[in-house]
């Protein structure tokens, strides 16, 4: 359900560095693919525009929540630093990849969002 690949036999299984309140892996929720040990990065500059659309979407999620006095941690807020991670790690991995990310990131700053994400950003834009 992720962006991305999964070389997983449906056995989610979470990556050891995940915190504990990070989506847990389901092979439902593309939040849970992410922090899932058998999910693999696709370099590719769709790719990268999958990652980006999906960050504004969990931007857009986080902007939405109201904080208790619990001092909870939104599982967005991980996801959101996953999905940066993985863009930044992308960038640097080579000058072409890096162009990538540049143009996924201006897409997503001129409002153009990846198809898979597209219909769920303009339904919380539209909440505003």
């Amino acid at each position: 359900p992720g962006p991305g690949v999964c070389i997983g036999q449906n056995r989610p299984q979470k990556i050891t560095s995940a915190p504990d309140e990070a989506p847990i892996p389901d092979c439902i929720s593309p939040e849970g693919c992410i922090f899932c040990t058998h999910h693999r990065d696709i370099m590719s500059p769709d790719y990268c525009w999958k990652l980006a659309s999906h960050l504004r979407l969990k931007t857009l999620e986080l902007g939405e929540y109201k904080p208790s006095e619990k001092n909870y941690t939104h599982p967005a807020c991980l996801v959101i630093n996953r999905i940066n991670l993985k863009l930044d790690a992308i960038a640097r991995s080579s000058s072409i990849r890096e162009q990538w990310v540049v143009e996924a990131r201006d897409s997503i700053r001129s409002g153009h969002y990846h198809p898979q994400w597209n219909g769920f950003i303009n339904l919380l834009e539209g909440m505003k």
